[in-house]
């Protein structure tokens, strides 16, 4: 049995979910417009840690400049916890161990009968932050 690696790229940004900066200060009233070159923009307000809100301006994907550089003033989607169902299996052929995560108990309960049961070494869950 095979399995493809995921590879993790950024999630565009969803402005219909709560935002803040790349370092973790709060922004709010995102308003999109267009500045006089009919660029799309996003106007909004960051909030510090004294509770002095800011104005900032984005380009419509989030970077604070369209240079491609990440910086601490960027927007991102704030991250979201989750619970993981995995299971760590061994290959009897190479010895080689994996973990395989699922979004559901039911799902993983699913696969691992599949499975021969000698194969499977624990079964666990962690919460985790899905980093946008």
């Amino acid at each position: 049995m095979y399995f493809k690696p995921r590879i993790f790229r950024a999630m565009p940004l969803d402005l219909s979910k709560p935002v803040q900066t790349r370092d973790g200060r709060k922004v709010a009233n995102i308003i999109p417009y267009f500045d006089q070159f009919m660029h799309e923009k996003l106007l909004g307000l960051i909030y510090t840690d004294k509770g002095t809100a800011i104005p900032q301006i984005w380009c419509k994907n989030g970077d604070t400049f369209d240079s491609g550089r990440k910086l601490e003033s960027d927007l991102i989607n704030v991250p979201e916890k989750k619970t993981l169902y995995c299971a760590t299996i061994k290959n009897g052929q190479t010895l080689d161990y994996f973990i395989i995560s699922f979004n559901s108990q039911q799902t993983r309960n699913d696969y691992l009968n599949d499975l021969i049961s000698s194969s499977i070494i624990e079964t666990f869950e962690r919460e985790v932050t899905l980093l946008s």
